[in-house]
């Protein structure tokens, strides 16, 4: 089936400080969203696996797969969603995205996302693109694997390195390092991911490492009030210090 935690068609998803946690299906292990729109606010997708590597059109995705029609000219969909705060960690997918897939043209807004230690037997281990442009920031992107390099994000539609131009990854530690502004690559110094805790520990070079505040091409895209946050700036990652 699709969607071992939650799968919806046509409809709009609200969690908030959500765990979907150790869930299976064909594809979408955690969530399937298809032609929906969303907001994800705490959430945590770990331990989800996908297991049925079919080589269709759409499949993977162990933590979470989006995925729209092929006749998108049908069809009148507005993608209009949010996700902040969010932890996928420990997802596996037989075949590609074991954290995340976007499929087919999907913009991905994530602020304060922590992505690590997922697994795909095929292609991008952390996120899988297939076309579609990625708005990240005050993330942690780690220790994703997958057979194909990178392991940690892979575009489908252009060389698995290149990224789509209107695409921003910024103040986020991206693991192989991610050329754009305030971006790491270190290591982030969880507290203990065996136990499945992500949070950071006092020296981890992610505390107050972000931004709270974003403007690219006159849009502002990011803007977290101070109270929101602790210390100097927000850190990286879902997981405040």
């Amino acid at each position: 089936g699709r969607g071992g935690g939650i799968s919806a068609f046509d409809s709009f998803i609200d969690l908030i400080n959500t765990d979907v946690l150790d869930n299976s299906a064909n594809v979408g292990g955690g969530l399937y969203l298809f032609r929906s729109n969303y907001n994800l606010f705490s959430v945590n997708i770990s331990d989800n696996e996908a297991t049925k590597c079919c080589w269709c059109c759409v499949d993977g995705g162990g933590g979470i797969l989006l995925a729209e029609n092929y006749a998108s000219d049908v069809w009148d969909f507005e993608y209009n969603s949010s996700a902040q705060y969010v932890t996928i960690t420990g997802n596996y997918s037989d075949h590609r995205g074991g954290g995340i897939n976007s499929h087919l043209g999907y913009t991905l807004n994530l602020n304060g996302f922590t992505i690590a230690n997922n697994h795909s037997e095929s292609e991008g281990g952390g996120i899988w693109m297939s076309g579609g442009e990625i708005i990240m920031t005050n993330s942690i992107v780690w220790n994703n694997s997958s057979p194909y390099k990178p392991e940690n994000i892979f575009w489908y539609m252009y060389s698995p390195t290149q990224i789509d131009t209107n695409s921003v990854i910024q103040y986020s530690n991206i693991e192989g390092g991610w050329a754009d502004v305030g971006n790491i690559n270190v290591n982030p110094s969880f507290v203990n991911t065996e136990e499945g805790n992500y949070s950071l520990q006092k020296h981890s070079a992610c505390v107050d490492g972000g931004t709270n505040f974003l403007i690219l091409n006159g849009d502002t895209l990011l803007n977290i009030n101070i109270d929101n946050y602790s210390g100097s700036s927000p850190d990286m990652g879902a997981h405040e210090y």
